[in-house]
């Protein structure tokens, strides 16, 4: 992931200008674990709580509910964002009069009741199911997009028009507090994904504000030479398996609008594959994340981290000459939280002010130069990640490999994602959630080491040591800036707390298994009529009578089922016969 910086090369996890002085700003805080999934919490309220506080319980205290994640927050039992002031939390933590009672043999473990602690620190989001929202079928979802694009769109700029869809979220029963997650991510996933020079942010059409309009120009999207034969939008819903051809109605006049079969998608999928997360059948060696941004990637002319450093936005030339003009400051430490041992970044000052480079330094082991403390100018790496500014302000990232190719999932006995199912460090998706809040701050831990050990270093080592390394305490100060700029722009975009991250936790919920009623609710009918239907569809949906089924498991029968439970509908997928 790296080679040593005598050859030119170097390390960070995030950047910034040095053109300026550096203000003196407190660290921001690191991220926690992975926030657990709602089910996680209700699964603890159901286990130890529903007895007594339950539906059909005594209802101690007059509290039936408390499996009900969504009324613990309406009933002020659950402050979002707060447990310390959150009274289910401030229960269950009471060494004197605790809940369940003291008495009680069956009481939750210290990491039962820290998973509850992390769910309301996260937002004490409710998961599905929570809210009676009204139901949309697909044919008033799509009657909204046609009138919309042709209400309010000139025609010249209809071509150009998109929609990225929350209506099924909507129909599962998410409260807007969920919801707003989404919308959250919409803003920062689209923007995330764009090389123009301001943020743009979609635009919902709907009173619900499930339905929101982006203009792909506004990203760059109209004009990616990645995607030729297909534009980037209609490359994702061709291998999206929940982006679906409609056809007959407002189907056809949408169609016929915007120029493409694939006029909408659904915002949770589109947004999953697009930053590089995993699902069924979407091949992470297609390197979209790559494409998109026009990163080097393995059928480019030139796949390297040098190659990356030269792109007009990053414009990095000569490592050496910023070396020694002291714009470089190095970061050595011990344990980062994400890579297994011992790693160095380096942050660079990017071509404006306020933007930057960061590349990161990890190893599969800290064994001969792989030792930082040792080796701290002189190491070869294993592997490695960059952060860079976009045009836009927003953060950038890439992976690469101990030959410094750019790769698109980093391996796992090197860093580790312990959000993803498998642990797998993808770019894109996993850097933007953990990096929620932009730059994470980290205080060197070499020199401090270096002071007592500085006759151990050759003299040209301790003259390179002294340029990287000189100031340790405006390192800090530096990343810290880095990082409340990237939160100022999230607040531009309405994103003011960033916790839980907006695409991390779209990607956790999309990636859950789903409930009957969710998987009715992106059908496009209603629970109690999908109990009817699961007979006549494929054997997989049998789950849905006694539990629940994967994701990966709906998208391979998604569009398949959708002909089958939709016949009697105005609008239908193309292919099917209507009733």
């Amino acid at each position: 992931m790296g080679a040593p910086l005598d050859d030119g090369t170097t390390d960070a996890p995030d950047s910034g200008s040095t053109t300026a002085a550096d203000p003196e700003l407190p660290d921001p805080e690191l991220p926690e674990a992975p926030p657990p999934l709602p089910e996680e919490a209700r699964a603890v309220f159901e286990r130890y709580c529903v007895d007594c506080h339950g539906s059909d319980s005594p209802g101690n205290a007059n509290i039936r509910f408390i499996d009900d994640l969504a009324a613990l927050v309406e009933h002020g039992l659950v402050v979002a964002s707060e447990p310390e002031a959150s009274k289910v939390y401030q229960r269950m933590t009471d060494e004197a009069s605790p809940m369940p009672p003291a008495g009680v043999a069956n009481r939750p473990s210290a990491a039962e009741i820290e998973l509850v602690r992390r769910w309301i620190a996260a937002g004490a989001l409710p998961g599905g199911q929570a809210c009676a929202n009204d139901f949309v079928g697909f044919n008033d979802m799509i009657e909204a997009m046609s009138g919309d694009i042709f209400q309010r769109v000139d025609n010249a700029d209809r071509i150009h028009i998109r929609y990225l869809t929350l209506t099924h979220l909507h129909n599962a029963g998410m409260c807007d507090r969920e919801l707003d997650l989404y919308r959250g991510a919409i803003a920062k996933g689209v923007n995330s994904l764009s090389l123009r020079p301001t943020l743009a942010e979609p635009v919902a059409i709907d009173e619900r504000r499930t339905i929101y309009r982006i203009d792909l120009r506004d990203y760059g999207w109209d004009e990616n030479p990645n995607f030729v034969d297909s534009d980037l939008w209609d490359t994702v819903a061709s291998i999206n398996p929940f982006a679906v051809a409609f056809e007959r109605g407002p189907a056809d006049d949408l169609r016929a609008l915007a120029g493409t079969s694939f006029a909408f998608q659904p915002a949770d999928s589109f947004l999953q594959i697009a930053a590089g997360g995993a699902l069924a059948g979407v091949d992470p060696g297609l390197n979209l994340y790559y494409k998109i941004l026009q990163l080097p990637h393995p059928e480019a002319p030139e796949n390297s981290v040098a190659a990356l450093e030269r792109l007009p936005f990053i414009g990095l030339t000569d490592r050496a000459a910023a070396i020694a003009a002291g714009e470089v400051f190095r970061v050595i430490i011990q344990d980062s939280g994400v890579s297994q041992n011992n790693r160095a970044f380096d942050r660079y000052a990017g071509l404006s002010f306020g933007s930057y480079y960061y590349r990161s330094f990890d190893f599969a082991d800290e064994s001969g130069t792989g030792n930082l403390f040792n080796n701290p100018t002189d190491f070869v790496a294993d592997g490695g990640e960059m952060i860079f500014t976009l045009p836009n302000g927003l953060q950038g990232y890439a992976i690469s490999d101990s030959a410094d190719r750019l790769v698109a999932e980093a391996p796992t006995n090197i860093v580790k994602d312990l959000g993803q199912r498998d642990a797998v460090v993808r770019v894109g998706l996993s850097c933007m959630s953990c990096h929620a809040t932009g730059v994470i701050t980290k205080a060197d831990e070499f020199h401090a080491y270096y002071q007592n050990t500085e006759s151990n270093f050759q003299e040209a080592e301790r003259d390179l040591i002294d340029l990287l390394f000189s100031d340790p305490d405006r390192a800090v100060a530096r990343q810290g800036f880095d990082a409340q700029q990237f939160q100022g722009l999230l607040a531009q975009m309405g994103i003011s707390d960033p916790t839980p991250e907006p695409m991390y936790g779209l990607s956790q919920q999309f990636e859950a298994n789903l409930s009957l009623a969710r998987v009715a609710a992106e059908v496009g009918i209603r629970p109690e009529d999908f109990t009817w239907e699961v007979g006549a569809l494929d054997s997989v949906f049998n789950k849905l009578r006694a539990g629940t089924m994967t994701r990966d498991e709906f998208a391979t029968v998604y569009r398949g089922s959708l002909c089958l439970l939709l016949p009697g509908e105005d609008v239908l997928p193309a292919g099917c016969t209507p009733a």
